[in-house]
């Protein structure tokens, strides 16, 4: 039985709804950010686009407004300062926080962008279009990719299937279902030869390479550190001290940035080193743990790669059970001889007095 069938859900109302509830939740970190001056206003139907508020606010005193309804399909969009004076007229059908002095926008489907006086600087006739990022911006053109530089010109031409943000001097670049590394000059450091990479994390030393179905890693100039002899590899991570956590014919470990193995690959279940203050609020251990499963027997290691024996484990699950009625019992005694001391002193005081 349909008990509300007369009833038309109404989903942009309640999109909106919700939209107004995550605001209002947000709302102090947005006033700060977002409000005109006090005793200036925006000209009337236009307002502060909240998504680019919330993630930018004001950027080099400029912030992104909207004309339109909320959600509105035909709302244009131009930049005011903080005194809610127009900068750039609202010409976009969508724009972005300026960044380094850019700023992406959207006219009739293509992208492009312009300067802090709304001067084109790369002309809007991009089919999609990424932030600067290193001094270079992905663009892309029938489905071709390449990137502009701050000056507006085509720096490495749009030849690629597919194209990321230039990071640390290198960029991601695809080409026929395989993946490579360039550099700001648009050579290729890595040969897109490879089905996946990314930075390894630590510095983005390394770079974690996957080819027929193994992985390993590159340096920053192409050389390959370790070789693919990997089923599974993840990032270099701080947590692990540096150390990455791979898979090889089903058992799990550890490597160093040299590639040398810090924690045998023998391990069925390996997990992160974790600190313990962070699994316990008091923690007696202060060394960092992982939890690891060997021949179906289940226990932790340390970084050294130690196993911890069974009398280490329950000593510690009992002690850690125990610990806050010890601490209690340590504060109470510890109040009970401040309390004794306070009388002892205050009764030879009054002795002391009674005497003379």
């Amino acid at each position: 039985m349909q008990i509300f069938s007369g009833i038309k859900p109404n989903f942009k109302l309640m999109v909106l709804s919700l939209a107004l509830i995550l605001v209002s939740n947000s709302s102090h970190a947005i006033s700060k950010k977002c409000l005109i001056d006090e005793g200036y206003s925006l000209p009337e139907n236009t307002r502060v686009e909240l998504f680019e508020c919330y993630h930018n606010g004001f950027v080099e005193g400029l912030v992104v407004v909207v004309r339109g309804e909320v959600f509105g399909e035909n709302n244009k969009y131009g930049f005011a300062n903080k005194q809610g004076q127009i900068i750039i007229p609202l010409n976009f059908d969508h724009a972005s926080s300026f960044k380094n002095g850019f700023a992406k926008v959207e006219q009739q489907g293509k992208f492009g962008f312009i300067n802090l006086k709304g001067e084109q600087l790369v002309p809007i006739e991009y089919d999609s279009a990424r932030s600067f990022s290193d001094s270079f911006a992905v663009v892309e053109k029938a489905d071709n990719y390449g990137f502009i530089n701050t000056q507006g010109e085509v720096a490495i031409p749009l030849i690629y299937d597919t194209s990321w943000d230039f990071l640390g001097g290198l960029a991601l670049v695809g080409l026929n279902d395989k993946i490579g590394i360039i550099n700001p000059k648009g050579q290729l450091v890595i040969p897109i030869e490879y089905d996946t990479a990314y930075p390894a994390g630590v510095g983005d030393e390394l770079i974690a390479l996957k080819k027929e179905d193994k992985w390993g890693y590159a340096d920053r100039t192409g050389q390959i550190i370790v070789p693919f002899i990997y089923d599974e590899a993840r990032s270099f991570s701080e947590q692990d001290n540096g150390l990455a956590h791979v898979k090889k014919n089903g058992k799990f470990g550890y490597i160093d940035l040299q590639g040398q193995v810090a924690i045998p690959i023998e391990y069925e279940i390996l997990g992160a080193f974790i600190d313990q203050k962070i699994l316990n609020e008091i923690s007696l251990y202060p060394e960092e743990l992982a939890k690891v499963k060997k021949d179906g027997k289940t226990f932790y290691i340390n970084r050294e790669g130690e196993k911890l024996g069974i009398f280490y484990l329950v000593f510690r699950t009992v002690l850690l059970s125990i610990w806050p009625y010890i601490w209690q019992l340590f504060l109470q005694f510890f109040l009970i001889v401040v309390l004794i001391t306070a009388i002892i002193k205050i009764s030879q005081i009054i002795v002391g007095r009674l005497k003379t």
